[in-house]
């Protein structure tokens, strides 16, 4: 097929708007790695200016700061999701419809011929990131109809799931060339929308409308349930597919933060646990993630080297929290008694060429990582030990032996034997739990005294008699009179003219068990409070429209209704 007439897109050359219209972007952090001992000076001068050159070649990750992610930046809708002409996904089923999902779960793929090498190597490495943790597999374009073309159009955008048109672009422009955005814009490709689109997203992170440009609030718009599926995943603030924190601000303020501050948001550095089962479970329900643990050593099944290469070998090793300790499984063919068998590979892949768990050809017992190919040998059945639910011998299909661990020496496959607790293993599911919603507390201190601790929600409102008591979403807490006019506040307010206002916005208000009433911002930092430490015993918000901190007697320590802000 063809390349199709630019017109079935909705682009917006960023050359021609510019990047200048969102300000700069976040930026990849670069490496310079120059240190080569006995060099003169003038070399190590010479090295160092060539990196200096080379600096937006060199990609790892983004780090923390005030800016948005690159992929937020363009003008594609919501920054980086290339709309075809005609299409409405505010009114159509979308893609819960399984006719853009890649057949297979095979992503095809092309590169331009002028596309960067050093954009290639990093976008292979984020294919191999999500090669190692879900079923979805990359294989370059040959004769297929439908495919992405990694090119370069000056943004960073893609489209969203397979759009049946051919060749479909994904664009990495310039400040594109981060990991953690090129796996977002594949994961756009296969057909996830941005995380903070879900209807429920409200629950979990809050939006402050007043710090987005204007222009832009669309891009904040939530999906109905008729067009976003979660796919059994609960929200999940740390997703790869969650907009930053500073997505189209137009101050340099937040745009978007979680409920809970104990959550990072829009993480670019890996696809998290919510995106993996997402993925899993749009395209492949019965894959999953797992640690092996042995079961006579407390030793977990691990990858010798850290990377699947070709012939590395497989032992076993005490939990060091690290990648070539996880694993990806075929559970369908694993647990099957009477299938073909299912294959085990690591998290850890080097390319496209999927590496998988290998019984040696050399009938040595050995086991080792080797291209996926159709073979027995790579396939495994998980066979419970005399009906225990939990435990399994590892067997492997082309030779009937079993799994056996062997410490920090190389894995081995030894005739089975249920008694032999070194072919006794663990298959421990790494399944999520994404933050849940802040617990509310029951109680309120509307009308009525609540004791020492509590913790007012955000949104929190409290009417007595002619008055309102309000912790609103801009972080101030309020009392309103009949009127509406503002009868007391703390000052917190995200529109506060100061050049510290983000450290002045409140983000939550707890009544410690100490007594004292304190406001925090996102830091955690206090920001005010009443000052009633160790005195305070219950609060309570009564029809006079105070609120007032008591002691353990009753007696009145602290009150706040003044017609004056508080002190901030």
């Amino acid at each position: 097929m063809g390349i199709p007439d630019e017109d079935y897109f909705s682009y917006e050359p960023i050359l021609r708007t510019g990047l200048k219209k969102h300000g700069s972007p976040r930026k990849c952090k670069t490496c310079t790695f120059v240190s080569i001992v006995g060099l003169v000076l003038v070399l190590v001068l010479g090295a160092g200016f060539y990196l200096y050159l080379m600096r937006d070649k060199f990609v790892v990750e983004e780090g923390p700061s005030g800016q948005p992610y690159p992929e937020e930046m363009g003008s594609h809708f919501e920054g980086d999701i290339v709309v075809l002409n005609g299409s409405n996904w505010r009114q159509s089923s979308g893609l819960m419809d399984s006719a853009y999902r890649w057949p297979d779960s095979t992503i095809i793929y092309e590169f331009d011929p002028k596309f960067d090498s050093n954009f290639k190597e990093n976008f292979t490495r984020a294919m191999a990131h999500i090669m190692g943790r879900t079923c979805i597999r990359f294989k370059p374009l040959d004769k297929e109809d439908n495919y992405i073309y990694v090119t370069d159009r000056g943004d960073c955008s893609s489209a969203v799931g397979m759009r049946s048109m051919g060749r479909q672009e994904l664009s990495l422009g310039k400040y594109c060339n981060c990991f953690g955005t090129m796996v977002h814009e594949i994961v756009h490709a296969l057909g996830f929308f941005h995380e903070q689109s879900r209807t429920d997203r409200d629950d979990y992170v809050t939006i402050f409308w007043d710090n987005i440009k204007p222009g832009e609030q669309n891009n904040f718009e939530k999906k109905g349930k008729d067009i976003v599926d979660p796919f059994f995943v609960p929200y999940d603030a740390y997703s790869i597919m969650h907009y930053g924190a500073y997505a189209f601000s137009k101050n340099g303020n937040a745009t978007i933060l979680s409920n809970n501050p104990e959550v990072e948001i829009g993480n670019r550095k890996e696809l998290s646990f919510g995106d993996i089962n997402k993925i899993n479970n749009m395209y492949c329900d019965k894959v999953g993630a797992v640690k092996i643990l042995s079961g006579d050593q407390n030793r977990y099944l691990t990858l010798w080297e850290g990377l699947s290469k070709h012939g590395d070998i497989i032992n076993t090793d005490v939990d060091i929290y690290v990648e070539y300790q996880k694993w990806t499984v075929d559970w369908d063919g694993l647990l099957d008694e009477d299938g073909d068998g299912g294959m085990i590979w690591s998290w850890t892949q080097d390319g496209t060429e999927l590496m998988v768990v290998t019984e040696s050809h050399m009938n040595d017992g050995r086991v080792h990582i080797w291209p996926e190919y159709d073979d027995r040998s790579q396939k495994w059945r998980a066979v419970r030990n005399d009906g225990d639910t939990i435990r399994f011998m590892i067997k492997n299909l082309q030779s009937g032996r079993c799994l056996t661990a062997n410490g920090l020496d190389a894995v081995t496959l030894e005739e089975c034997n249920p008694a032999n607790l070194r072919q006794n293993w663990y298959i421990l599911g790494l399944l999520t739990k994404p933050p849940e919603p802040p617990r509310r507390d029951d109680r309120s201190p509307c009308g009525k005294s609540v004791t020492a601790p509590y913790e007012f929600p955000i949104g929190y409102n409290c009417s007595m008699g002619n008055y309102m008591l309000t912790f609103q979403r801009d972080g101030n807490l309020v009392i309103y009179d009949e009127s509406g006019g503002v009868k007391w506040h703390t000052g917190s307010a995200t529109g506060l003219k100061n050049p510290n206002q983000f450290k002045l916005r409140g983000r939550s208000l707890k009544f410690g068990s100490d007594g004292n009433l304190v406001l925090y911002n996102a830091a955690k930092g206090q920001i005010w409070s009443s000052d009633t430490a160790n005195k305070g015993h219950h609060i309570k918000f009564g029809e006079d429209g105070k609120l007032v901190i008591f002691d353990k007697n009753n007696n009145t320590v602290s009150q706040f209704g003044r017609k004056e802000a508080a002190e901030s």
